[in-house]
């Protein structure tokens, strides 16, 4: 790279950058104005066009997916209307949309709709505190990426559908098999939810039309992954449009990575375009355990920030936090978490506002002509044990997990011990929940380090439990005391 004649000027440290000496590198946003799936054939289909620098309207063009064919218009301001010259036939319709701003940055949108009538299948939405709602009951999505055909349960998706069940999944994703009617049949069989690609949505799909979006088993639909390394944040809109226009009944969602301590997360320019983040929480890169003492700091870090730009950016559109927990090692991780590192990453996620919870992944991997090489959830016997001994508890405590959250008390007090975790946060943090008449009180140490923590709680002088300890503790004038390991985690309940 050779840069010559450049003129560089210093901007001091939380001083807005002058609007004149930022460079517009952002395409228009082409969005749809109007409601489908629709069985109206005069059905008027608008798209407004924005663009901060303005949009250079010589440069649109609308045209038919398919046959190439240019689609007349019609043009009002920002907002276009197009104008088929005959009724919209039943079925998908697919256009591409065009159009440069004034620095030249031009979008290509892919935009597809359908004339006929929506699903009758289960509605999912999200509550306006991003639970997850199925034709308007609480659900608590607790999945797994990768569900295959595996030695280990016989080659048979009944068996592994069976499985999953009995260790309190309720969700599951398959690559390559979401679209297999043996995987489908399973998944019904078992009373078990999934979400599903339509990525290619945007450029017609007939499996969405035809039969995916009448799946009972479908919670979400799957429209990015590592979302900002190959997607622009208007193509994911498109996709997110696609997914209502051909359906209209199902959230949708994205799984990426945070990078919850850079100045600008990755999620930030997404934030509007999909229902639910799956944030990518994989933090076993070294085979030493010492390497890793901010795994669990990590998933903190990067749930808050997740959580922090969905208020700011989502555009008041209510946003779900599923995140994917690493149990898999191989390629750049080293290591395979341990049991204490599983428990405490996963709980750490759901202290830290997550709406759902998932791992990644079921079966392994083998792939050496391609460089993969992954373990996964049942690399063993006693890791698929350690696996499911996780999900069966927090399954139970998913009616806590789904209860709208109170404001919470102070952070609680390090009375001995580590009183920040690796990246500088206090390292008990804890999550407050009220449910039936108990309130319940999630704590987790992010520190490998023990400590013993004065932990906050509206409740009454007098005796909490601990869940699966077999023990208790003495709450008095609004706190009690407990002792945490290294990256431990206790559940309470106080009647």
């Amino acid at each position: 790279v050779a840069v010559r004649q450049a003129t560089f000027r210093a901007i001091p440290k939380g001083e807005p950058i002058p609007a004149e000496i930022v460079y517009d590198v952002v395409p228009p946003l082409v969005t749809s104005r109007f409601k489908a799936p629709s069985p109206d054939p005069d059905l008027k289909v608008r798209y407004e066009i924005t663009d901060e620098s303005g949009v250079d309207w010589a440069t649109l063009s609308v045209s038919n997916s398919a046959t190439k064919a240019a689609v007349p218009f019609t043009r009002e301001g920002g907002v276009i209307t197009l104008k088929p010259g005959a009724p919209w036939s039943a079925g998908q319709h697919v256009f591409v949309i065009s159009v440069c701003d004034t620095a030249d940055n031009r979008a290509v949108s892919h935009k597809v709709f359908l004339t006929g009538e929506a699903p009758k299948t289960p509605r999912t939405a999200l509550r306006d505190d991003g639970i997850t709602l199925i034709d308007g009951k609480p659900f608590f999505p607790i999945g797994i990426y990768g569900v295959k055909k595996a030695e280990f349960n016989a080659w048979d998706f009944d068996r592994a559908c069976g499985d999953l069940k009995a260790a309190g999944f309720n969700t599951m994703h398959s690559y390559g098999d979401n679209r297999n009617p043996e995987f489908l049949a399973a998944v019904r069989k078992h009373g078990l939810m999934m979400w599903s690609d339509s990525r290619h949505a945007v450029r017609g799909d007939t499996w969405v039309e035809e039969t995916g979006r009448h799946e009972p088993t479908l919670l979400s639909w799957y429209i990015g992954d590592d979302t900002a390394m190959n997607t622009k944040p208007y193509e994911l809109l498109d996709r997110d449009e696609a997914a209502r226009m051909l359906d209209g009944t199902r959230i949708t969602c994205q799984a990426d990575v945070v990078h919850g301590g850079a100045r600008k997360t990755d999620y930030q320019d997404f934030v509007p375009y999909s229902d639910v983040l799956l944030p990518e929480l994989y933090f076993f890169y070294s085979t030493n355990r010492s390497d890793n003492a901010s795994c669990v700091a990590y998933v903190i870090r990067d749930m808050d920030r997740a959580r922090d730009d969905a208020m700011k950016y989502g555009k008041g559109r209510p946003k779900g936090i599923w995140p994917i927990l690493q149990i898999f090692h191989g390629r750049n991780w080293k290591r395979y978490p341990d049991p204490d590192e599983l428990y405490a990453t996963s709980f750490a996620a759901l202290i830290h506002g997550a709406t759902g919870i998932t791992w990644f992944h079921y079966a392994g991997e083998l792939c050496p002509e391609r460089g993969r090489r992954y373990s996964g959830a049942f690399q063993t016997q006693k890791d698929w044990a350690t696996m499911t001994n996780l999900t069966t508890r927090i399954a139970a405590l998913a009616p806590v997990l789904l209860e709208r959250t109170p404001p919470q008390p102070k952070n609680p007090e390090i009375v001995r011990g580590e009183k920040l975790d690796p990246q500088g946060k206090p390292s008990v943090s804890v999550l407050m929940k009220k449910h039936e008449g108990s309130t319940y009180v999630f704590a987790v140490n992010a520190s490998p380090k023990p400590a013993r923590a004065r932990i906050f709680a509206p409740v009454k002088d007098g005796e909490g439990s601990v869940a699966w300890e077999k023990r208790k503790v003495k709450s008095a004038g609004g706190a009690f005391e407990d002792d945490f390991k290294g990256f431990g985690v206790h559940v309470y309940r106080f009647q």
